[in-house]
C-alpha cells in the first residue's frame, strides 16, 4: 500500500518542481514564489480537516512543529532559487542525498530502524538517480572521472548549492514530518504548518517589496500562477504524510525522489536539455531495481 502512496507523492512533486521551474513563475522572487508555493497548500488541509476533524495532540507536538517551522521556511526559499537559478536535468540530481543523509540522521531523531534490505535499496535508488544525470561521455577519461564529472560540476553552479541546501534540510524535516504526523494526524498537520509557514514568507515578502524592482511582482496573474504550484504542493505533503504512517522515513523518502526521474523525463521530451547514454539508462534501470527491494523489504 505505502509504495503506491509514496510513488502518486513523487508524481505530484515533480509536478511542483515542473511548475515553479517554468517561464510562468521563476522569474519571481524567491521568497514570493515560496509564499504562494506554502499559502495555496492551505485549502488542501483545511478541506481534508473538515472531512477528517481535528485529532488529538501529543504534547511533544509543538516544540517539534516550531522547529520544522523555521527549518521549511529556509528549505522552501532555497528550492525556489534551485529552480530558477538552473535547469531541472541540473538541479534536480542533488535531492537523491537527502535519503541518504536521512539514514543517518532518523534513527537519531525517530529511533525508526530501516533493515539491511532497506539500506541496500536506498543505496541503489540513490546511486541509480544519481547515474540518470550524467551528460555526454568523455572518451579521453577514465569510468570514475567521467562518473564524478556531474558532483564537480554541481559545486560550482549556485542553482546547484541552494538546492544541496535544501536537501540536507530536507533530510532533517522528514523525520519531523514523521513524528508530527504521528504526534497528530496529516491533515491538521499540514493545514496548521501550511499557515505559520506561510505568514513567516509574508512577513519576508513585505520587507522584500520595500524595494521599488520587488513591487512590480504583486500582480493576480503572478499570485494565481503560484497559488497553482502551491496547490499541487498541498497534495504532495498530503501523500507524503500519509506514507509516513504507513513506513519508515527512509523508505519513504527514497522512493519519492523518484521524482527527480519523473522531471528529467519531462526536461528530455519537452525541454531537450539531455541526451541519453549507458549511465543514464543503468541509472534508471537501478532506481527500479532499488524501488522493488524496498517493496519486499
Amino acid at each position: 500500500m505505502w509504495i503506491f502512496v509514496v510513488l502518486a507523492c513523487a508524481t505530484s512533486a515533480a509536478g511542483r518542481d515542473i511548475w515553479f521551474s517554468s517561464h510562468k513563475v521563476k522569474h519571481l522572487s524567491a521568497p514570493l514564489r515560496a509564499w504562494g508555493l506554502t499559502t495555496g497548500a492551505i485549502p488542501i488541509g483545511f478541506g481534508i480537516l473538515l472531512v477528517t476533524g481535528v485529532s488529538e495532540v501529543a504534547p511533544h507536538f509543538w516544540s517539534w512543529f516550531i522547529l520544522d517551522c523555521f527549518l521549511m521556511v529556509a528549505a522552501i526559499i532555497l528550492l525556489m532559487r534551485a529552480l530558477s537559478q538552473g535547469p531541472l536535468a541540473q538541479t534536480q540530481p542533488i535531492l537523491a542525498i537527502t535519503p541518504v543523509v536521512i539514514m543517518f540522521t532518523n534513527p537519531w531523531i525517530t529511533g525508526e530502524m530501516v533493515s539491511w534490505i532497506g539500506w541496500v535499496g536506498v543505496g541503489m535508488i540513490a546511486l541509480g538517480i544519481y547515474g540518470a544525470q550524467m551528460k555526454k561521455i568523455d572518451t579521453d577519461k577514465s569510468a570514475w572521472q567521467n562518473f564524478i564529472a556531474p558532483l564537480k560540476v554541481m559545486m560550482t553552479q549556485p542553482g546547484i548549492r541552494a538546492k544541496l541546501g535544501t536537501a540536507l534540510i530536507y533530510a532533517i524535516t522528514s523525520s519531523i514530518d514523521s513524528i508530527c504526523t504521528k504526534a497528530s494526524s496529516p491533515a491538521f498537520y499540514i493545514f496548521i504548518e501550511s499557515i505559520v509557514v506561510s505568514i513567516m514568507l509574508a512577513a519576508i515578502v513585505m520587507v522584500q517589496r520595500s524595494r521599488v524592482a520587488e513591487k512590480e511582482e504583486i500582480k493576480a496573474k503572478n499570485i494565481r500562477n503560484i497559488m497553482i504550484g502551491g496547490l499541487i504542493k498541498g497534495n504532495t505533503n498530503m501523500l507524503q504524510f500519509w506514507a509516513l504512517t504507513l513506513a519508515p522515513v527512509p523508505l519513504v523518502i527514497a522512493v519519492k525522489r523518484s521524482s527527480i526521474l519523473l522531471t528529467n523525463g519531462w526536461s528530455f521530451f519537452k525541454r531537450k536539455d539531455h541526451e541519453y547514454n549507458w549511465y543514464r539508462i543503468s541509472g534508471v534501470c537501478l532506481s527500479v531495481a532499488g524501488v522493488i527491494v524496498l517493496i519486499f523489504t
